[in-house]
């Protein structure tokens, strides 16, 4: 069973992503204020802020039997890790950080709520070699 789990890029990647999407829908809503008439220009940037806020559902952590899929906002990109590949899987309050066999990183930033839902999922499907937590506990 593949358990997903939502990820977040990092503070300033996620502002020049989000900029970018609220100045198309602004330039949209110039354009369709501009004149009386229908703009075909801003349908256009409208469009364009749409795919960018459809496209930021579509980062995924997949946990599967063999490894961990992640998925990317853009292009369906997808990238599958094996855990035989991964050196160490630390996991904090609000971010995960992938270290492979060779040297390359991953991190991903997450929700409270997701990283509370992966804290438990990886308990039991990731090899607790790999497993290095600095989760608080809070009990």
């Amino acid at each position: 069973m593949a358990n997903k789990i939502h990820w977040h890029p990092d503070v300033s990647s996620a502002i020049i992503y989000w900029s970018i999407a609220l100045i198309s829908l602004f330039l949209g809503f110039i354009f369709s204020l501009e004149t009386a008439s229908f703009h075909w220009k801003s349908l256009l940037f409208l469009g364009v802020f749409l795919l960018f806020v459809l496209g930021t559902w579509q980062r995924k952590l997949i946990l599967t039997k063999g490894g961990l899929i992640i998925s990317y906002a853009f292009f369906k990109k997808k990238t599958f890790v094996t855990y035989e590949q991964i050196d160490k899987l630390q996991l904090f309050e609000n971010r995960i950080l992938i270290l492979m066999n060779d040297d390359k990183k991953i991190d991903l930033y997450l929700s409270k709520k997701m990283a509370a839902k992966l804290y438990e999922i990886v308990q039991v499907q990731v090899p607790p070699n790999l497993i290095v937590s600095n989760w608080k506990n809070k009990e």
